[in-house]
């Protein structure tokens, strides 16, 4: 079937493929079932015929989750024949010519998550830091994103990359080197949350302005099922690493067990994030529909797929995390002293991306700008890049910049 079937003859088709790298699989299925419908809006003389989105992400059989999770949102189509990088390089190869054919444009997304750096102080974080083993990913894709740009040419492939806010000047610069300017988007990306990670942004085009294009109507509400927390947490844990959900599962586990004294960090987002029940008045941590709140993915597919692969045990035996036996006499609710198991990598999954909203307001911005090449034609400096990078570096174990020689 013709991706271009019944569209309206005067609108602008673009012919979009789009390869998602880095991340969790989940919240980047959700960004590019919300990508089309947001640009909808924005370019009403723009149809995104979009060829199957190709997803490697962190975890891994990512790109099989991904198909899974698509059947949910009416399939959106998913790529399933290229789920590593190698597949990545012969599908570039194949599929060059077809590209220029079809005049088909490509978008990379990439998704460097708060825990992929080392964990060091940022004042000791050097640019090495970008090919340990969790992060040197990005240089398979810059790569990639060079082999495509040198049979496609430069304004053909778009790129737009998040990155830890908490970053050293040197990583922060590398990045901008490696994947264009840095977006000044602070300012908008906090008016959705105050406790999902916030990313640095950085995009080719540059130039991009990225507004706020999704609602969230419900994030600053302060009860959820009967529980009410005390106060609409606020950003005061900037570093963080990974992220706040993950930090409150590992304290919570660090309280109970009296391993160590817990950081001041540690007990303000304990103290945080306690709930109370309206009617019974029993004392719990915030759940993971919480942060689904607060990552904005309440009202989409993501909670219901992640309670049928990852479901909450709701009863636990504490001192494992595990599911309790029926009638078990010592069983406790799941976040009342730790979380199960199952909601401690849901924690995880989180805090390895950004806010959904802030994700897709920058795809949208990356888009429109692209259009401006690639619709009206106008031929300008935003698509340069650094030319002194080595795009082509070849990093694993052995890399010489690798901080960690050997893994």
């Amino acid at each position: 079937m013709s991706l271009t079937a019944g569209l309206v003859p005067s609108a602008f088709i673009l012919h979009l493929q789009v390869i998602v790298s880095g991340g969790s699989v989940a919240p980047a299925v959700l960004s590019m079932y919300l990508l089309p419908k947001i640009m909808s809006q924005l370019r009403a003389d723009v149809v995104i015929a979009m060829l199957p989105t190709i997803y490697l992400p962190d975890d891994e059989q990512g790109g099989l989750n991904a198909a899974s999770l698509s059947e949910k949102l009416n399939n959106v189509p998913v790529n399933q024949d290229v789920l590593t990088y190698p597949a990545l390089f012969q599908f570039l190869e194949n599929n060059t010519k077809s590209f220029l054919d079809t005049d088909t444009k490509t978008l990379f997304v990439n998704t460097l998550s708060s825990g992929a750096l080392p964990q060091c102080p940022v004042s000791s974080q050097s640019k090495m830091a970008l090919h340990a083993k969790s992060a040197r990913w990005i240089w398979t894709v810059a790569k990639a994103s060079a082999i495509l740009r040198n049979g496609l040419g430069d304004a053909n492939v778009a790129e737009l990359t998040f990155g830890p806010m908490h970053s050293s000047a040197d990583v922060k610069h590398e990045l901008g080197a490696v994947f264009g300017s840095m977006l000044d988007a602070q300012h908008m990306i906090s008016e959705y949350s105050k406790v999902a990670n916030l990313p640095l942004v950085f995009s080719v085009p540059s130039g991009c302005t990225v507004a706020q294009c999704c609602k969230n109507n419900s994030c600053g509400e302060l009860t959820l099922d009967g529980w009410k927390i005390g106060a609409e947490p606020e950003n005061k844990w900037e570093g963080v690493k990974p992220g706040v959900a993950s930090v409150l599962s590992s304290a919570l586990s660090t309280q109970l067990f009296q391993e160590r004294a817990l950081t001041d960090t540690e007990t303000a987002i304990l103290h945080a994030l306690r709930i109370s029940h309206s009617s019974t008045g029993e004392v719990r941590y915030c759940s993971r529909d919480w942060f689904y709140r607060w990552w904005g993915f309440m009202n989409t597919p993501l909670p219901q797929h992640l309670e049928e692969t990852k479901p909450c045990a709701r009863m636990i035996i504490t001192v494992t995390g595990l599911p309790a036996p029926p009638c078990a006499t010592c069983a406790t609710p799941c976040g009342r002293e730790r979380f199960c198991r199952s909601c401690e990598e849901v924690h995880e999954l989180l805090d390895r991306g950004y806010h959904l909203f802030t994700v897709v307001d920058a795809m949208a911005a990356v888009l429109n700008r692209a259009l401006m090449t690639w619709k009206d034609g106008s031929v300008s400096k935003d698509w340069e890049r650094d030319a002194v990078v080595e795009r082509t570096h070849a990093c694993g174990p052995e890399c010489a910049l690798n901080p960690f020689s050997g893994q």
